[in-house]
Parts: structure tokens; sequence; C-alpha cells
């Protein structure tokens, strides 16, 4: 019969779950403030003797901590960089943190007398003086 009134959802089973709720071996009727640490008034008192103190977790993995944060120079560099490749620049993949006055201002086509290529605008380095590791056929376009 239950099985015939189950398939016609005119019944469900529920479950039924009791708890029986016992005094345990540190049952107070008011809270008790447990210690957390001991201090020199603790210890000047004599208190610490009868103080409960709270046990000490020491798997407990900590605060973390709030490092990690980027320079304020570094969000603007990332701030310009995101602008310049929405704008359809490209990114070149490199590690040289020098280049050339050839990479910097010939291949642009920026005339001698541009004021970029002034001596208070451009650090220009003595060793190596020149530089010859770009494709002389490209050189000879520009």
């Amino acid at each position: 019969m239950i099985e015939k009134l189950k398939k016609r959802n005119l019944l469900s089973i529920v479950p039924l779950k009791n708890y029986i709720v016992t005094k345990g071996g540190n049952f107070s009727l008011e809270k008790q403030k447990l210690e957390t640490e001991l201090t020199t008034e603790m210890l000047k008192s004599g208190k610490w003797e009868q103080a409960k103190f709270k046990d000490f977790n020491f798997k407990a993995l900590g605060k973390p901590n709030d490092g990690g944060h980027l320079h304020p120079l570094l969000k603007v560099r990332a701030f310009f960089r995101e602008i310049l490749l929405e704008m359809g620049f490209n990114e070149m993949p490199t590690d040289q943190f020098v280049e050339s006055s050839f990479w910097n201002f010939d291949t642009l086509f920026q005339p001698q007398s541009h004021p970029a290529r002034d001596l208070h605008d451009t650090f220009f380095l003595k060793e190596p003086a020149t530089c010859g590791d770009f494709p002389p056929e490209y050189a000879k376009r520009v």
C-alpha cells in the first residue's frame, strides 16, 4: 500500500532525527573566560596558578599577510601599455633595455635635427660607440 501511494505522490517519507543532550564534564551555568596569554601582572600576583588557559593551537596558519602589491609606477606602466595595445600597437618581445640610435631614431625617420636627439633628452653610451647588429639591406632602405 505504501509503494502505491508513493508512486501517486500522495505519500513522502521524511526521516526523523532525535538528539539526546546531557551535561558534560565542563558544564557550568555561567560562561567562563579563559586566559589567552600569561602576563607579568599574573606572575607577580600569583593569579596564574588558579587561572584556566585557552589551549594553544600550534597548527594554526595565522593571519594572511597583505604583501604583493604592485609599485605605483608599475601600475602606471601597465595602464599605458594597455592603452597602446588597444590603439593597435604591438609589443616587441625583447630583453634589451638599451637600443642603438638606429632603432630609436633612424627607423622612425626622425630627422638629425630633431629635439629628441639632444643630449639632455637621450642617454648615449661610450661603450660600444657603434652598433652593427641590424640587417644591412634594412639599413640601406632606412
